[in-house]
């Protein structure tokens, strides 16, 4: 009886730490990406911050496996635990590498998303604690951090959006998250900006410099063009310059990332930076699925006796 009583004693604590582990892990899983944006946003020492942010997560992530093999080793054998556990992490780490990057994103944002995740190991705390006797006293502690991280999710788009307004010199006025790429939109007066993941693309003070120059040239490089294929360009300023030319009947352009296409398409002061290039009746098509399609290669040859519409 004093074997058995010392045993369980030993299994009892071995789970309560682990569950204390969990605990702790959904709370920060939620907390600290905020953290580590702020502390970007402040141009701080974002390095020490991902280093000290790596070894506190990466520390409790890594005693989960050990004790929950030591819990379950007197069960099952050695072997058997390792397996079970070893496939039950490896599961769940494809599951979340997926869902993440497919599903989460896209639709909830990054921050609301973290708050989700950390909800989870504090879900299985409760699971845990109606299962279980000896967790039995840790079941609400898991019920109520699952429910308060589901409750701070929301809360979280209007704390970001003001810690990225930061990142900005003008005002912004649409900002998404597709599945590639953070798509920001800033207005200052007459001043339009496009920025991608952080990265000005365009400016409409200035646009037409660049895209002038990188379309007309290539046109006046082939006679009469008809067919014209555009990669990228899905902000549409490209498009409206090739839409210039009388001779061209068909202009396709593969763009990667459709949000890109549809802010540029729907956008007022986008559409109208661009023309309202992809309204244009039986000239413009969308690949917007990455397929390119099959075109011939022109003829290299370089007339001068074409240009753009006046």
């Amino acid at each position: 009886m004093r074997c058995s009583n010392w045993y369980n004693q030993q299994q009892s604590r071995l789970l309560t730490r682990f569950v204390q582990i969990e605990l702790a892990i959904g709370p920060l899983s939620a907390l600290l990406p905020l953290g580590l944006f702020a502390l970007f946003v402040a141009d701080g020492y974002l390095w020490l911050g991902l280093a000290l942010v790596t070894l506190v997560l990466g520390t409790l992530a890594g005693l989960e496996v050990p004790l929950l093999t030591r819990a379950l080793e007197q069960e099952r054998g050695v072997r058997n635990a390792i397996a079970g556990v070893l496939a039950l992490d490896y599961l769940g780490a494809l599951i979340g590498s997926l869902a993440f990057p497919l599903v989460l994103l896209p639709l909830l944002g990054f921050f609301p998303a973290a708050a989700l995740i950390g909800a989870l190991p504090a879900g299985m705390v409760f699971l845990l604690g109606r299962s279980l006797v000896v967790l039995r006293q840790w079941r609400f502690w898991g019920l109520g951090l699952s429910l308060g991280l589901c409750l701070l999710a929301p809360l979280t788009v209007p704390i970001g959006n003001a810690l990225e307004s930061n990142l900005y010199d003008a005002p912004i006025i649409s900002r998404t998250q597709s599945e590639y790429q953070r798509i920001v939109l800033t207005r200052q007066q007459h001043d339009v900006r496009l920025f991608l993941d952080g990265d000005l693309q365009l400016s409409t003070t200035d646009e037409h410099r660049y895209h002038e120059v990188f379309v007309h040239p290539a046109l006046q490089a082939v006679p009469s063009p008809k067919r014209i294929l555009i990669l990228g360009g899905g902000d549409g300023m490209a498009l409206r310059e090739v839409l210039k030319w009388k001779t061209v009947e068909e202009a396709v352009v593969l763009e990667l990332d459709p949000a890109v296409v549809a802010l540029a398409s729907q956008h007022p002061l986008l559409a109208r930076a661009n023309g309202n290039a992809f309204r244009v009746p039986n000239k413009t098509g969308r690949d917007e699925e990455g397929e390119l399609r099959s075109m011939p290669w022109p003829n290299r040859s370089y007339p001068t006796n074409s240009g753009p519409k006046s």
